[in-house]
């Protein structure tokens, strides 16, 4: 399907992109994560590149793609690429920006799951003040941070 879409569309067509992202979306529905992830990575850095890190399919093959190689069994290749998403996205967004709130869970989520259990709290600890101030402390989303920091904390 990925190549077919290459013979017709434009490499850098937007309608490639969704081609190749609901194929990487139906080998993770099958099981394959690590499939998706290598199915998805060329396109995800394309559409960064392209389209900019905050456009709306460049974000989501990028969480998509972060997703992946987490449930793939790499973690850490997770987190490395949501450091460098959280980067790119923090320079176009204010902090209370949803879309970089979402880079920043999950990549304290995939550090977590690494092992880095202080990168991790630090993590939702920063994220935490910002749903503070912005949802305040009892926000269900507030409290649910305040238990994984403990628990990164924990763990740690």
């Amino acid at each position: 399907m990925a190549d077919l879409a290459r013979e017709v569309l434009p490499a850098d067509d937007a309608g490639t992109w969704l081609v190749i992202l609901h194929l990487a979306s139906a080998l993770y529905a099958a099981k394959n994560p690590a499939a998706a992830a290598d199915r998805l990575a060329p396109v995800a850095a394309r559409a960064r590149q392209v389209l900019g890190p905050v456009d709306p399919l460049a974000l989501v093959a990028a969480l998509n793609l972060a997703r992946y190689l987490g449930e793939g069994g790499h973690p850490s290749a997770a987190a490395k690429h949501l450091a460098e998403l959280r980067a790119a996205v923090a320079a176009a967004l204010p902090t209370s920006d949803a879309r970089l709130s979402e880079v920043r869970f999950d990549l304290a989520h995939w550090l977590a799951a690494a092992g880095e259990h202080q990168a991790a709290a630090t993590e939702y600890r920063a994220l935490y003040a910002d749903y503070c101030q912005t949802y305040g402390p009892d926000a269900p989303a507030t409290v649910r941070l305040y238990e994984l920091i403990n628990q990164a904390t924990s763990e740690g």
